[in-house]
């Protein structure tokens, strides 16, 4: 579950639309986007965490690639961990809101 490619989000978390699947992601996972709010341009958290209970997803993607706004990680850990998703054999004390983390640079 990634945000949805036309509000901030990549290729990569499975874009998909009514007719076609797009990304490669979406072809061969399943996905659902999350969305940012119309009237305010800001990522809809309640309404992401409503679908994530429906969804359940096994992957919560904290990632962007084009929303120029602070993302609230302790909401994103809230709801992976409202839905299950947890690795309890792999906490890192140095991390305070996700088990897992990975960088890009261009």
């Amino acid at each position: 579950m990634g945000l949805d490619l036309p509000d901030g989000g990549h290729l990569s978390h499975g874009f998909f639309t009514p007719a076609k699947k797009v990304s490669a992601t979406s072809m061969f996972f399943q996905s659902m986007p999350y969305k940012v709010d119309p009237k305010s341009g800001l990522i809809d958290y309640d309404k992401m965490e409503q679908n994530a209970m429906l969804f359940r997803p096994k992957v919560l993607v904290a990632g962007v690639s084009c929303y120029a706004r602070h993302l609230d990680y302790a909401r994103f850990r809230k709801i992976a961990d409202k839905v299950g998703w947890q690795n309890k054999k792999c906490r890192l004390k140095s991390i305070d809101f996700s088990t897992y983390k990975s960088f890009k640079t261009h």
